[in-house]
């Protein structure tokens, strides 16, 4: 709204301005005087910076609604990567009832190839925030996953480790959604 109020107080002033440069302009039809040209060049600056505070503020106007609608789109697909991590996360395999963790170890690694790939052609500085992990082998084997209220099981070995990098790669990217102006 302010940037509305102060384009159409701009315009005014170029308005008035464009009057004030037409009436000397009238006058000096009628006989010129060394003080009408200088009152010209006075008014014809002032209507020039005018109007280029009126450009730049409509040019500064769309880069920043352009900027919006891509930061939208980005926290949009981002959002879809994290559904899509969390339901990865949901499937993991309880090794008491011999799941597939072969095919699980398939999808954490797939999604997080893909995760990467797009914040990398988009912006390093998001992808190497994503893929960084910190002690992650020194963490306590046993990871307990929990499903609402189901009484859970306790994740070890490969599917631990996998485990344990598909949350921190969650949080990586939760923590780039909620702070995209760094990263973008």
């Amino acid at each position: 709204m302010t940037q509305l109020r102060r384009r159409t107080r701009l315009l005014l002033y170029a308005a008035i301005t464009l009057v004030a440069l037409c009436n000397t302009i009238r006058r000096m039809f009628e006989g010129v005087k060394p003080f009408d040209w200088l009152m010209l060049s006075i008014e014809t600056a002032v209507l020039l910076l005018i109007l280029y505070e009126v450009i730049v503020g409509v040019v500064r106007h769309r880069e920043a609604e352009k900027r919006r609608k891509r930061l939208a789109e980005v926290t949009q697909i981002l959002s879809d990567f994290m559904f899509e991590g969390q339901s990865i996360q949901a499937e993991t395999p309880n090794p008491h009832t011999g799941g597939d963790v072969t095919r699980w170890v398939g999808l954490v690694t797939e999604w997080y190839i893909k995760v990467a790939q797009y914040l990398s052609s988009i912006s390093s500085r998001a992808e190497s925030a994503f893929s960084l992990i910190i002690n992650i082998e020194q963490a306590d084997g046993h990871v307990l996953h929990q499903l609402g209220d189901s009484p859970g099981f306790y994740v070890t070995g490969q599917e631990g480790t996998h485990y344990r990098k598909l949350t921190a790669y969650l949080q990586n990217l939760r923590g780039i959604i909620e702070k995209l102006d760094a990263y973008f």
